[in-house]
């Protein structure tokens, strides 16, 4: 018998294309730290100028083309832009929750708030060096000294094809990093208007008056003020007066009682008398706040009157009122 046998063969033959060259996308970032003096009170703000490192690795074939990059600083440092020429002076720095969606991106937008850089294939540079302005606006409640500020930077890269992956966003954190020293500053005016650094208390007519008149009716005899504090930290408040907390004759001596009127000075709820206690009034306060404002009242009663007084057309005293910021800004009570 013969038998024919039949094979099956069969074979697969599989033809590709070669695998495309993926670029890694891995940069460092990093910058010298800055420092920031900042005056609370500057009409300014403060600035600092600085710049940013950014350097690609990998290997030769593996390093990427483009790259984006953005800022992230801390959520209390909101009011804080960074800026750069090289997204038109625009401000590359957000809190995290505010980063718009699709940014850091590569590819090059105008309207982007970003760091866009690129290089040229093969031979380009691998560090690019970004300059920056720190910008902090005025009136910004810091702690006073030393703050630091770091901000990370993200980052994302095209793709060897040359388009962008959001699932590349990579974070480097404290990329960018600067000092904040905040003085400790104050300012104080008067009944709330920054100009107004002096008053007067004018009790007119009084040579009719004796001191029973004054005691029965004190409100009549009674000026009031507010003294308006702003402080980055706490402060000293300190009053002199120069005739004793009395109204005196000019030219007359403070030793003759026919020629001086006492009053009682009420502040920050402690109070001085020409009848009493003459001396100097200072007390540590803490800090008022740079957005708010602390207001302290200001009063001034006459103790007595003026009849049996020498005869003249003015009797004064002059109250100095000295606001002095603390070095190191911390301690003291309220004073209001």
């Amino acid at each position: 018998m013969k038998q024919l046998v039949v094979g099956l063969s069969s074979s697969i033959i599989l033809i590709c294309c070669p695998l495309e060259e993926t670029k890694a996308c891995s940069l460092n970032i990093v910058s010298s730290p800055v420092t920031i003096v900042y005056d609370p009170f500057s009409n300014n703000g403060a600035t600092v100028q600085g710049s940013i490192e950014i350097t690609r690795l990998g290997n030769a074939n593996e390093k990427p083309q483009s790259a984006a990059v953005v800022l992230i600083k801390p959520d209390a440092w909101q009011m804080l832009q960074l800026i750069t020429p090289n997204a038109s002076n625009s401000d590359v720095s957000y809190i995290r929750a505010e980063i718009p969606a699709g940014l850091p991106n590569p590819i090059y937008n105008p309207g982007n708030r970003q760091i866009t850089v690129r290089w040229a294939e093969p031979t380009a540079t691998d560090s690019v060096s970004v300059p920056f302005t720190i910008i902090v606006p005025p009136s910004v409640p810091l702690r006073v000294g030393a703050n630091e500020l770091a901000f990370s930077a993200r980052y994302a890269c095209t793709n060897a094809d040359g388009t962008y992956s959001p699932a590349q966003n990579i974070d480097i954190i404290a990329a960018v990093r600067a000092n904040v020293d905040v003085k400790s500053a104050a300012r104080a005016y008067f009944n709330g208007e920054l100009s107004n650094n002096s008053l007067i208390f004018d009790f007119g007519e009084i040579g009719n008056l004796n001191s029973n008149d004054v005691q029965v009716d004190p409100r009549s005899y009674t000026r009031e003020a507010r003294l308006n504090v702003q402080s980055s930290g706490s402060y000293t408040l300190a009053v002199t007066s120069q005739n004793g907390y009395r109204l005196a004759l000019p030219g007359g001596s403070t030793a003759d009682p026919r020629s001086t009127v006492s009053y009682r000075l009420t502040i920050g709820g402690s109070a001085r008398s020409g009848l009493g206690d003459r001396s100097a009034f200072t007390r540590l306060c803490a800090a008022a706040g740079v957005v708010t404002v602390t207001q302290i009242p200001v009063s001034v009663s006459l103790a007595e009157g003026g009849a049996g007084k020498l005869a003249s057309p003015v009797y004064s005293d002059e109250l100095t009122i000295t606001i002095t910021p603390e070095i190191l800004g911390t301690g003291g009570i309220p004073c209001q």
